[in-house]
């Protein structure tokens, strides 16, 4: 818990989204509570916003995923790997624009790009069009 409430903190004085997410193991569960590993993973992931929440992260940059059995990160055939698939992953989303490179993007060919050859002129003047 204690450090579910550092990334908090530090969350807290962030302003880009986060997506918790919960997963399970692929025993199913069906108690009265959680009739399957899909509301069970919702809960854990939940509990965690709650948390960040009460630490003062605004609730407005969170998002809850509950993906049930579906995303594995070990073998469920083994205890081990039940163990670490019963998890709740932080997923911190960047803010950074995708922005091509120069000669990158949507209507610009490549400098080295074969086409290049058959081009006209760009209209100022410059060898080739489009970078």
């Amino acid at each position: 818990m204690a450090a579910l409430r550092a990334v908090a903190g530090v969350l807290a004085t962030a302003s880009f989204p986060v997506t918790i997410e919960g997963h399970t193991d692929n025993i199913p569960i069906n108690t009265f509570r959680f009739p399957s590993n899909w509301e069970l993973s919702a809960v854990r992931a939940s509990s965690v916003v709650r948390l960040f929440i009460d630490s003062g992260v605004s609730p407005e940059r969170l998002t809850v995923a509950g993906y049930g059995d579906q995303r594995p990160v070990a073998d469920n055939s083994t205890e081990e790997g039940r163990a670490r698939n019963r998890r709740v992953a932080i997923m911190i989303e960047s803010r950074v624009a995708d922005v091509p490179a120069p000669d990158q993007g949507p209507g610009v060919i490549p400098r080295n790009d074969p086409l290049r050859s058959i081009l006209p002129p760009a209209p100022d003047g410059s060898a080739q069009a489009g970078g």
